[in-house]
């Protein structure tokens, strides 16, 4: 699991590991100073012996690029802000699955409905926001969440 922590924050705690163990501190006493595990400076010593400062460097976090960047989620809250029958749907308000079907159609990806409600919550939308939406059939500004 990856630390609490933006990744040069993470670099930066690795490099004062390194310093204290260069004023001959032990690596336990290093890990409590710095509240990590003993294993961890053990290991980020390890891995500085072999291959140096470039070892401690910050890497991107581990994961799948997500399929709706933020443009694109720009594009979606468009789309809410009108009702679904705009989009050729022949309901009048906004539910998941519609949701779900609207970013196939006009995007061409394939987003589960069950995932819509994190989707919906990243951009500042609920769907109690986006069903009020659709019942005014006017312009909605959106409220922070």
């Amino acid at each position: 699991m990856r630390p609490n922590g933006n990744a040069k924050l993470l670099e930066e705690r690795r490099k004062q590991a390194i310093e204290l163990l260069h004023t001959n501190m032990k690596p336990v006493e290093v890990a409590r100073q710095l509240g990590v595990d003993r294993r961890s400076v053990r290991r980020w010593k390890a891995s500085f012996l072999k291959d140096g400062i470039a070892s401690l460097k910050a890497r991107p976090a581990p994961g799948r690029t997500p399929k709706i960047n933020n443009e694109l989620k720009a594009k979606i809250s468009k789309m809410l802000m009108k009702t679904p029958d705009h989009y050729g749907f022949k309901k009048k308000v906004w539910t998941y699955t519609l949701i779900a079907k609207a970013i196939k159609r006009k995007y061409g990806i394939s987003y589960h409905y069950n995932y819509i409600g994190p989707l919906l919550r990243s951009m500042g939308w609920n769907l109690g926001r986006v069903r009020a939406v659709g019942r005014r059939a006017e312009s909605f500004s959106k409220l922070s969440a």
